[in-house]
């Protein structure tokens, strides 16, 4: 066996303590090798790898990226028909536009070459400004048709943009980062995470590390304790700290459960004790804006925004400052809705 060191990496484990690495086939040729493995606490295990032949590279069909399923072609067939819909409407104000000035055109041309038929110049002069204030009609109104038009037509633009948006594909990003408990300002170790197929536990540190995964697939947060299971938006590559505390999730998630039940008043028990006694259950539950239904009661995870410690929060709505509060953004389809939570007399609460 070779004790040269060809290649030293770094590789993650998922919850079950599996791993695996593509070696470039360009690192090794025919022989025996040694493979060495070391964990985290020191402990180090060795195998033998025996290559026996190089097979040339296989020239395989790529597979179709996400970009063809079915949800985004109904998304690309909306964007075709709302461009169809702006096309047609403005051609239409253009054949109108284009009938109108033709009208007015033969009718000047008419009163100027066929003037017999008017039995005097005061009937004439009448005629023709009684033509002349119905074609100034026919132009005012013209022009409120031509308005509600580009309404229309910009609308429709803003709605073709929003499709257009959706059917993008999405990127390839690497995003690495820890997950930090907010009560201490400490990793939080041993949490799985899941990105597409890769599968993770975040080290005693409470590091993580996803390389090439897919920008519209997240990050999956799933805890023994916790009731459901939390996606975090991983869009783009960089560091990206998660806010992470299992019984603070775990009120977030029943006051949005409450939410999708249209069950406001149990919300209450849970709002911050200085914020409930300025306002009563009545109140609280009349002005609650919710962006959950009943169709997201079966949901069996919360996609999440930007997760963020807040210092010295000063809410206006309950009139108080806060000395620290948990900012998470929810995200449910097309809206969004931000939660503060506090930690206060040994348990969270709610601000909302």
């Amino acid at each position: 066996m070779s004790s040269q060191i060809l290649k030293s990496f770094d590789v993650q484990a998922d919850s079950n303590g599996y791993w695996e690495y593509h070696a470039n086939s360009s690192l090794f040729s025919t022989g025996s090798y040694r493979v060495q493995v070391q964990d985290d606490s020191g402990k180090t295990q060795e195998k033998s790898l025996i290559v026996l032949q190089k097979t040339a590279n296989q020239t395989t069909l790529p597979q179709a990226p996400s970009f063809f399923s079915r949800e985004n072609a109904i998304n690309l067939i909306y964007f075709i028909l709302l461009l169809a819909i702006i096309a047609l409407l403005g051609f239409n104000l253009y054949y109108l536009i284009r009938k109108s000035s033709s009208r007015i055109s033969r009718t000047q041309i008419n009163l100027r070459r066929n003037p017999k038929g008017i039995a005097s110049r005061q009937i004439s002069r009448n005629f023709t400004t009684g033509k002349t204030k119905k074609h100034l009609s026919k132009k005012i109104k013209l022009l409120f048709l031509a308005i509600i038009i580009l309404i229309i037509i910009a609308l429709g633009a803003i709605l073709a943009f929003r499709y257009y948006n959706k059917i993008k594909a999405p990127s390839i990003v690497n995003v690495s980062g820890s997950l930090i408990n907010p009560l201490n300002n400490q990793g939080f170790s041993g949490v799985d995470l899941a990105s597409g197929n890769i599968s993770i536990k975040t080290s005693n540190s409470g590091a993580y590390n996803f390389n090439q995964i897919k920008s519209d697939e997240g990050i999956k947060i799933t805890y023994p304790t916790l009731l459901k299971s939390l996606v975090e938006t991983a869009d783009k590559s960089g560091n990206q700290n998660i806010y992470f505390n299992p019984d603070m999730d775990n009120v977030l998630i029943r006051v949005i459960d409450f939410e999708a039940r249209s069950q406001l008043d149990k919300i209450y028990p849970y709002l911050y004790p200085a914020a409930k006694q300025k306002i009563t259950l009545s109140d609280f539950t009349k002005n609650y804006q919710s962006i959950f239904t009943s169709a997201d009661i079966n949901n069996q995870t919360i996609n999440l925004g930007k997760t963020e410690v807040i210092g010295e929060w000063n809410n206006k709505k309950y009139d108080l400052l806060i000395p620290q509060v948990v900012a998470i953004n929810v995200i449910n389809r097309d809206q969004d809705e931000t939660f503060y939570l506090v930690f206060d007399s040994n348990q969270w609460w709610i601000v909302k």
